[in-house]
This record gives C-alpha cells, structure tokens and sequence, in this order.
C-alpha cells in the first residue's frame, strides 16, 4: 500500500516540477505541498526533503523571502534528524546554500557567506555533487572569495 501512496507521490511532485518550470508557481505550490503530505505521512525523507527544497525555491522566485527561509529552515531541522548518508547530506548542503540564496537577496551578504561556509565542505565530501552539481559548489567558491576582496 505505501509503494502506491509514493508512486502517487512521485507523480505528482514530477507534475509540480512540470508547473514550476512553466512558472504557474501557484499550482506548483499546491502539488508540490499535496506531495509533501504523502511522504510525510509515508515517512520518506527524500521526498519530504525535496518538497520542502521545491516549494522554498518558488518563494524565493516570488520573491516571499520570509516564507522561502522558514521552508528551507524547515527543511534544514529535518535533515537534523535524519543519518548522515550522501544523499541526506547534500540536501542538508542544499538547504544551507538556499538559505544564503535568501539572504543575499535580502542584502545580508554576512548572512550568506556563513551559510555558504557550512555547505562547502559537505559539497567538496559528496562524490555525486563533485560531478553533477559543480555550478553549485562554483557558486559557492565565487561567492566566499567576492566577499574577502571586501
């Protein structure tokens, strides 16, 4: 039974992803957080972790930096509970990295290059990031090293 619930799941996070790439960031929302119910309740963590990465994404694209930072930091105190594998490592990395991305929308560049800081070195750790997720860990090094010139 719980293989269907996420499969369900699944379907519609892809569906929300679909939305969000078109933009329609209000019915994205609305699938992504529908999908969150399901894992949470199917106790998935990656998917709980995605969505929670998802749905903080769209405030942040909207420009809700209040609500995107509540969300990521959600999601942050999540991967606090959970092992440390790669897998939740680096989303626990992406949740900082986003968080920094809040405040340096906001201006608050101390902000961000502190979170920055603790994700460099769970990214430079995660085999998988090094090949696939370079720009990310580029985004983080340029950054840090703009911010020592100042």
């Amino acid at each position: 039974m719980n293989n269907n619930f996420l499969s369900q799941a699944d379907r519609i996070s892809h569906f929300a992803s679909k939305l969000d790439a078109k933009q329609e960031y209000k019915k994205a929302l609305k699938n992504y957080k529908f999908a969150l119910k399901i894992y949470t309740k199917c106790k998935e963590p990656s998917g709980v972790t995605t969505c929670f990465n998802n749905i903080g994404l769209i405030y942040l694209n909207l420009k809700r930096y209040s609500k995107a930072l509540s969300v990521f930091k959600s999601g942050l105190n999540i991967c606090h509970t959970l092992d440390n594998t790669p897998d939740n490592m680096l989303a626990y990395a992406l949740f900082l990295i986003h968080i920094g991305d809040v405040y340096t929308e906001q201006g608050k560049y101390s902000n961000t290059l502190k979170y920055f800081k603790k994700a460099l070195p769970i990214l430079e750790n995660n085999d998988w990031f090094k090949k696939e997720g370079r720009y990310v860990l580029d985004h983080v090094s340029d950054f840090i090293e703009s911010v020592k010139k100042y």
